[in-house]
């Protein structure tokens, strides 16, 4: 091995190779990736939390407004009805609709 051999193997050990860097840069642009995703994965689980709370409170109010409707159709309406030429007519009768709105 003579001079110039000896030099070039120093200027090139394998602490400082070419390829050494490149996968210390792959490495590198691995972890950003990796913070990346990490970040949108915490974001996308906030969101995900965020509609599940919206879900359950829509669920919520669906089922009082089911109960709600439930107890309406419990109550009696009182109707008139009326056949007149062959004409047939029903009407709420207004002071019962009044009464029941008291009530």
């Amino acid at each position: 091995m003579n001079y110039s051999d000896a030099s070039r193997s120093t200027n090139q050990s394998p602490l400082n190779s070419p390829e050494l860097q490149k996968s210390a840069e792959q490495i590198q642009q691995s972890s950003q990736t990796y913070q990346q995703s990490s970040e949108q994965y915490a974001q996308a689980v906030n969101h995900n939390q965020q509609a599940a709370a919206q879900f359950l409170e829509a669920s919520r109010l669906m089922g009082t407004a089911a109960g709600q409707l439930a107890a309406a159709a419990r109550q009696p309406v009182p109707v008139t009805v009326s056949v007149s030429g062959g004409n047939i007519t029903a009407a709420v009768s207004q002071a019962a609709e009044r009464d029941n709105r008291r009530n």
